[in-house]
């Protein structure tokens, strides 16, 4: 359990088991020394090249769901800088002693890693899932692990989605305005929109499918022509989706442009407050739940077959909005001027929408002097 809790704080993925075998052997053998050293020097690198504050930020929220105020992470990044404590012996005081929902979502994000580690092990698939694409995917489903167990049970699903997409040829992902055959899918890894050298770029098959290889970068994925299979005519705009998404459609297009414009703090934050704009239950992962599909399982729950009706119902909504508008303003255009005119739409549709979701504010606290921290105890396996 503090191996896998470990793992997931540091590098945002779970340990697969048997790398967790090899990290006990070496821990009964020489002691937690070793490892404690592993996770100075890896933190200290990566403090080194963007700085301690982030490094703190980004252990808070993948291990305990939390987001510090700047004052905070401003205070604790010098506290460790200072060496008033190590990068892991912060980590482990943390993992000792922070309740409530952090300790909570930590909790729970452990049995869901596990329970994945578990079953890609099972599944023969723990070796496929290393590429950026498979690692940027995963790390974007248990970030949506919160304090609950429905948090958890949507994440285990929506794993369990994933590890059926991971085939050996890489990760499938499916385009849905309906599905999409003939696109062109651009895994955009430094964000300028356009393929460069070592970007990967392909088209979906006759199912709106494409399965990116193990060597694709992570990055932005851009889909643009093909046919769509719900009308039969061309598809003329845009779809997007974060990194590690393996659904894109239009909502997925709605909340890759509010990270990207900053409307939001992260992918789950921006997701949030899409699916509260658009009345769509946070019961339902808009980014993992393939609609058409459920309505066309023969096998699939009403529950879940009413609720790919409303989503796919929403989602139809939104791409009419954009292909509406974007017709509008590009009118007698180019295909480019048409592409740059529903980039504007989604831009200024993700505005709204961040506009609309308000939350109270909250006055930071100030962090108070910390007392000398105790020597955190030998953790257990």
């Amino acid at each position: 359990q503090t191996l896998q809790k470990l793992h997931f704080t540091i590098l945002g993925v779970p340990m697969d088991v048997q790398m967790q075998d090899v990290f006990v052997k070496k821990i009964e053998a020489e002691g937690w020394v070793w490892l404690n050293s592993i996770i100075n020097d890896y933190l200290g690198y990566v403090a080194s090249i963007s700085s301690h504050a982030s490094v703190i930020n980004m252990l808070a929220k993948n291990g305990w769901g939390l987001q510090l105020s700047d004052p905070d992470l401003e205070f604790w990044g010098k506290y460790v800088k200072d060496g008033n404590i190590t990068f892991e012996g912060l980590v482990t005081l943390a993992m000792q002693t922070v309740g409530g929902p952090g300790k909570d979502t930590m909790t729970q994000r452990e049995q869901v890693a596990q329970r994945y580690s578990a079953a890609a092990e099972a599944a023969k698939k723990a070796a496929l899932d290393e590429g950026a694409v498979a690692k940027a995917a995963i790390n974007s489903i248990l970030m949506t692990v919160k304090d609950t167990a429905k948090s958890a049970e949507l994440a285990n699903a929506a794993l369990d989605k994933f590890l059926a997409s991971v085939k050996d040829a890489g990760i499938s992902l499916t385009l849905i305005d309906g599905y999409i055959s003939g696109a062109s899918v651009l895994v955009d890894a430094n964000g300028n929109g356009k393929q460069d050298p070592g970007e990967y770029v392909g088209k979906t098959d006759a199912s709106g499918n494409i399965v990116l290889p193990p060597s694709a970068p992570a990055g932005k994925l851009i889909a643009t022509g093909g046919t769509d299979l719900l009308t039969g005519k061309a598809f003329t705009g845009v779809l997007t989706a974060p990194a590690g998404v393996t659904l894109v459609t239009p909502l997925s297009t709605l909340i890759e442009s509010m990270v990207s414009q900053g409307l939001a703090t992260d992918l789950f934050a921006a997701t949030s407050q899409v699916q509260t704009a658009l009345g769509i239950p946070s019961t339902v992962d808009v980014l993992s739940f393939d609609p058409l599909a459920s309505l066309s399982s023969s096998t699939d729950s009403t529950a879940n077959k009413q609720a790919a009706l409303a989503l796919l119902s929403v989602q139809q909504q939104v791409a009419t909005v954009i292909a509406q508008a974007s017709t509008s303003i590009s009118k007698g255009s180019t295909a480019a001027d048409a592409t740059s005119a529903s980039q504007a739409v989604v831009s200024a549709l993700a505005s709204a929408i961040s506009s609309s979701v308000t939350t109270a504010p909250t006055t930071p606290t100030t962090p108070t002097t910390p007392t000398t921290p105790t020597t955190p105890t030998t953790p257990t396996t």
